[in-house]
């Protein structure tokens, strides 16, 4: 005859409290702070500055970095390329995405006055 002992395993952690607690959970003031207005864009100076360096530190690793604004939607493009090849390996953003981002804003200029 096969006995099959049973074994209790208990779980560690603290039970979960309970929501009927009184007891508040801790608050970040840092979180609670109301936003203020969006810091100013960098210069083109500081742009420049950041792209070269991180293109000097992939350069480093064994990856070239190239770095330009899309003409249609004014945002930071790169596209990362085999340093030995110059084969493009990667755009960041893809080209389909700046052109979706540039036809949705073309459809919100249409429905919607920025100049209010």
């Amino acid at each position: 005859m096969n006995s099959i002992a049973a074994i209790t395993l208990q779980d560690p952690t603290p039970p979960a409290a309970d929501w009927t607690s009184d007891r508040q959970p801790q608050r970040d003031p840092d979180l609670e702070r109301q936003p203020g207005p969006p810091p100013p864009p960098p210069s083109p100076e500081t742009v420049k500055e950041v792209a070269d360096a991180m293109s000097a530190y992939m350069a480093s690793l064994g990856v070239e970095l190239r770095f330009h604004v899309d003409d249609s939607t004014d945002r930071l493009q790169v596209e990362v390329r085999d340093p030995q090849t110059d084969k493009l390996i990667r755009k960041i953003p893809p080209d389909d995405i700046l052109r979706l981002a540039a036809a949705i804003e073309e459809t919100v200029g249409v429905l919607v006055d920025r100049s209010l």
